[in-house]
This record gives C-alpha cells, structure tokens and sequence, in this order.
C-alpha cells in the first residue's frame, strides 16, 4: 500500500479525510513537499520507488474500499507539454496508454493536473478524458509565481468553459 500522509492536525485531520478531493504529488521534490505542508485533504506521495499511475491506482481502490471514494484528484508536479515528472519517472501517453485498463477503474468525476504546461499538449488531455472518464483541468502555462511576479493558480478544462483555482 502507498505512504498517503493527511497533512493536516486534530480536528482539521478527520475532516480532511473524509473529503471527497485527494492529493498526488512527486515527493521527491523538496519544493512541492513544502507547497503541500500543510495541505487540508489526504496527500499520496509519491516516491518513485513504485510506478505512479499504479500507486494512485491502488490508492483510489482502498479509499473506495474504506467507503472514502475520491471525485476530484489533484495531481501536482512537474511538467511540460503532455508529460508529468514524478522524480526521475515520465508519465507521458505512452505510459497512460499502457495503464489504460488502470484508469478506467480510477472512477473520478474531475482530474486536477498542477504541472506547469502540461495543458499544452490537448490530444493528451484527451488521452487522459477518454481513459479515465472524468473532465480534466490543467494549465497550458506556468503555474505559480512566474518570473514577472504574477500568480497563476488557475487550471482549465480543455473546453475552457470550467476552471479550478
């Protein structure tokens, strides 16, 4: 079973797992490990050691097996065009391709993909749409503070008719 840490204290914890979001993010980014600190809903790290898309895979299942299924997942980490970095792993459409069978079980209603440019890339949103069979938001440019000191915390579905901040 995945290391999933609510990151959040007392009270605050036992709420925050009974949520219906849930947090996947590349643990081994000492950035990301601080920007989700003191994350409020459940947080799967992901450690690189196992194959993330069968580690969210397995976690999906045991939150649905302890009456906790998850709607929307928010994944964070980095990217670019099509292409999610858990460490030194790449989950690219290859990868999502070959998990086909994986993702159709993930039974989400929303995905949240926090990678930079990850949106760029739209056939593999569709990708993404198809297999899991969810509406996925993402940004099709750099997420955070960029360089000029403005903040994007915004994601869009492919339609760009729904956000997530």
């Amino acid at each position: 079973m995945p290391l999933i840490i609510p990151c959040a204290t007392s009270k605050t914890a036992a709420v925050a797992s009974q949520t219906s979001d849930f947090l996947v993010a590349d643990g081994q980014c000492p950035k990301i490990r601080q920007l989700l600190a003191n994350a409020l809903v459940p947080v799967l790290w992901l450690d690189g050691e196992r194959e993330p898309l069968q580690a969210i895979t397995d976690a999906l299942a045991h939150r649905r097996k302890q009456g906790l299924p998850v709607q929307t997942l928010h994944w964070v980490s980095h990217g670019q065009p099509g292409v999610l970095q858990v460490g030194q792993q790449r989950v690219d459409r290859a990868a999502l391709l070959g998990a086909r069978d994986q993702l159709s079980h993930w039974q989400l209603d929303q995905l949240a993909l926090w990678a930079c440019d990850y949106g760029a890339d739209s056939s593999t949103l569709s990708i993404w749409e198809e297999l899991v069979g969810a509406s996925v938001f993402s940004s099709s440019s750099i997420l955070g503070v960029n360089s000029h000191g403005r903040k994007n915390w915004s994601l869009h579905s492919k339609e760009h008719s729904k956000t997530i901040d």
